[in-house]
């Protein structure tokens, strides 16, 4: 006796991101459809600055798995002083997948929500010495 269902696998690498700053790694999300019925995915992957990163929807038949690939930039705010502003850098990577069900409506399954850590690593200081420049000359 078989019943029908409908039911996905998510894996992301890597499961914790370490990104310097200004640059772009790219993290790889694989959809697998371990059920039993063809269904349709939804997949939405966003920062915790808004930015929206992939809002794809497609078909995927039994059995078969799709790979999408992210870029995310290493985002650090800093205020005048230097200080690190939390709310200006990039923290976390929000993965969002929902698929229908048996019926045919969307739903989100329990493993459809994931936030993968984001680690920002600062470009080293800057010290400006061309301001003290002119006083070789006195």
């Amino acid at each position: 006796i078989t019943e029908t269902n409908a039911r996905i696998d998510v894996k992301i690498e890597p499961v914790k991101i370490e990104v310097p700053e200004d640059h772009v790694v790219t993290v790889g999300v694989t959809v697998t459809n371990t059920g039993n019925l063809d269904l349709t995915l939804e997949i939405k992957v966003s920062t915790n600055l808004g930015e929206q990163l992939l809002s794809d929807r497609r078909s995927l038949a039994t059995g078969s798995k799709q790979c999408f690939d992210i870029d995310v930039a290493g985002r650090y705010g800093t205020d005048g002083a230097g200080a690190a502003m939390p709310d200006q850098t990039t923290r976390v990577l929000y993965v969002t997948v929902m698929h229908t069900d048996t019926t045919g409506q969307i739903t989100e399954p329990p493993n459809g929500r994931i936030q993968i850590p984001v680690a920002v690593v600062p470009k080293a200081a800057k010290i400006e010495t061309d301001a003290l420049k002119g006083f070789d000359d006195i």
